[in-house]
């Protein structure tokens, strides 16, 4: 047997939730307005002009609250200048440089001082706001993320509207270190930074392009309450993709047999590990973790002629893998692989990169400052996807 590569692949005609029925690449309006000679054109399809304008127009308010009757102002392309340096600043990995040595004639770097002067920058960071601070408060008694949701649900309608994705999506939860004062911070031991605001994240696999991003804000009332969380994420996130073929591939947080259900009837594929807790699982199989051998697998359907599959995979001598699957309808193994791994969790191995990569981009191209305001930060989220 050839090992699996991810593509999707059947013997005969797909099942009408494996049709994939979108054409990848850069959608109608992105084509038009990108020019390949100009890096610029590319970025203004994620930060447009409505987003630059209120920035400006909000940093402008909050200047003239703190100065009291001043005539200080910023300009649309003035602020696109200062956002541009801070992505500059995170592509170089320059962000522990302070910013008086960015600026410096003998360690600084020449683009820094070319496009402002220091203090400018300085107050712009100062400054920066990304809502109206005079209506603030009543909008977060319905939205917590109220301070910068405007422009980060634009920024992610502006992601989905340019462009297409290819088949295979995966999803997972990101924490962008934030030690600032936040309602919604959250304490996750097994991360590099333990304190951060999570995010949900669904990615397409091949290019690791981010799609669709909500941040976890506590209890959220429009969950119902017979709906486990990660059952909400994922319909949550993959809402805009839905009837079009797409696969999504999670980790067992996620992962349950009502969600695989779900998915099904929306004509979505799932790949997923599950926790060996969950009630739908076979009764059996902590038995079978204890007798079978090494690298030795077992497959199981929901029922007959059933689209969930089951593939329980024991990958070390004292741990066993149950992925859970409506793409995989059949038991094939690689035999010539030492590891003897089924087409499933070859599959499953290959696709959930993408929000891993993310990640690590997060970490490496950082635009974080010295600005302890954490829509400041989360902005810089949003930066660090562009680049």
């Amino acid at each position: 047997m050839v090992p699996h590569t991810g593509q999707l692949r059947c013997v005969g005609r797909f099942p009408a939730h494996n049709v994939f029925r979108a054409t990848p690449g850069l959608k109608g309006h992105a084509r038009h307005i990108i020019d390949p000679q100009s890096k610029l054109s590319a970025f203004q399809c994620l930060f447009d002009d409505f987003i630059l304008r209120l920035i400006a127009e909000c940093t402008t308010k909050e200047a003239h609250r703190q100065r009291k009757h001043t005539d200080w102002s910023i300009t649309k392309c003035e602020m696109g200048a200062f956002i541009g340096l801070m992505l500059i600043r995170g592509a170089m990995c320059s962000t522990r440089i302070s910013v008086p040595d960015l600026w410096s004639s003998q360690w600084g770097i020449g683009i820094f001082k070319k496009t402002m002067p220091r203090d400018r920058f300085k107050e712009i960071l100062r400054y920066t706001r990304f809502d109206d601070k005079q209506t603030r408060s009543e909008r977060l008694k319905n939205d917590k993320f109220g301070m910068v949701s405007t422009i980060w649900n634009r920024f992610m309608d502006n992601c989905r509207t340019m462009y297409c994705p290819t088949q295979n999506l995966t999803m997972d939860e990101q924490l962008m270190p934030c030690k600032t004062r936040c309602p919604f911070t959250q304490y996750m031991a097994n991360k590099p930074d333990k304190y951060g605001i999570k995010f949900w994240l669904l990615s397409e696999v091949e290019s690791k392009y981010v799609l669709n991003a909500v941040p976890y804000l506590g209890k959220c009332d429009a969950r119902p309450a017979d709906i486990q969380l990660g059952h909400h994420v994922v319909l949550q996130l993959t809402e805009p993709y839905k009837h079009m073929g797409y696969n999504v591939t999670a980790d067992n947080f996620f992962t349950s047999l009502p969600l695989a259900n779900d998915m099904l009837k929306r004509k979505f594929s799932f790949v997923g590990t599950m926790r060996k807790n969950r009630r739908e699982l076979p009764k059996q199989l902590p038995q079978l973790e204890t007798t079978m051998n090494r690298y030795s697998s077992m497959f199981f359907l929901e029922e007959k002629d059933s689209l969930v599959s089951l593939t329980y995979y024991k990958s070390k001598p004292s741990k066993a893998v149950c992925l859970l699957s409506t793409l995989h309808q059949s038991h094939a193994v690689d035999e010539t692989h030492l590891k003897k791994l089924p087409s499933a969790i070859h599959f499953y191995n290959h696709n959930k990169t993408g929000v891993d990569a993310s990640d690590q981009m997060t970490r490496l191209y950082t635009t974080r400052s010295g600005n302890r305001r954490w829509p400041f930060q989360v902005f810089g989220i949003s930066l660090i996807s562009v680049v």
